[in-house]
């Protein structure tokens, strides 16, 4: 993946990708829907808001798709422009806004079924619980949260349906959470929370580009 800071960067960018890979004796695979080689791109405008009574309006910053502009590979091959594009399991979109939600929402949406199909397993005791609850979630975040960052609010609704599922089990009476999360010497289960794993993805993410 690449990223620039202007079209005839990028275009550069395909170019030599392209040339590289023909040295190499690989080929640079492109398709019309886009699921292979493709690019994606936006720009920021000012743009002025109407205003009351026929007055002119506050200038805001608006970002929108570039349109219009064609790459192309030294083979003539024209490389598709995607709004959204899949990879490593994860949906990249080219807008900035509201860029990371589908991961969000499929980070939330695994956990979650784990957490209640591990909780429907009605021989696993406190400990195994604990574990394969453990397991479940670092093997999603462990992959996800390297490349996209999972928010606290997130994480605090994958927590909630942690205290849910032991509240069924009769292992964590409803009340404050923290006796999920404390050691076993101060009473509590010892849980690792969710952020936990979140935060040392990402960590390890920079710490493996770093060394």
């Amino acid at each position: 993946a690449y990223i620039a800071s202007n079209l005839a960067d990028l275009q550069m960018m395909f170019d030599t990708t392209w040339m590289v890979a023909r040295v190499l004796g690989l080929r640079l695979n492109v398709k019309a829907n886009g699921k292979k080689t493709a690019w994606s791109g936006t720009y920021w405008s000012y743009e002025q808001k109407p205003g009351k009574n026929g007055k002119d309006g506050s200038w805001v910053r608006v970002e929108r798709d570039i349109e219009g502009w064609e790459i192309r590979l030294p083979n003539k091959d024209v490389v598709p422009q995607v709004k959204a594009y899949k990879y490593l399991g994860g949906t990249e979109t080219s807008g900035w806004s509201e860029r990371h939600d589908a991961v969000h929402q499929k980070v939330r949406r695994q956990c979650c079924q784990l957490l209640r199909l591990i909780g429907r397993v009605p021989t696993l005791g406190p400990e195994q619980l604990r574990r394969a609850m453990s397991l479940a979630i670092a093997g999603v975040l462990g992959y996800h949260a390297r490349s996209t960052p999972i928010p606290y609010e997130v994480c605090r609704e994958i927590e909630a349906v942690r205290a849910e599922v032991l509240r069924q089990r009769k292992i964590y009476p409803k009340g404050p959470r923290l006796p999920i999360f404390a050691p076993n010497a101060a009473g509590g289960l010892e849980h690792d929370h969710t952020y936990q794993y979140a935060v040392s993805a990402m960590v390890d993410t920079f710490d493996r580009i770093l060394e």
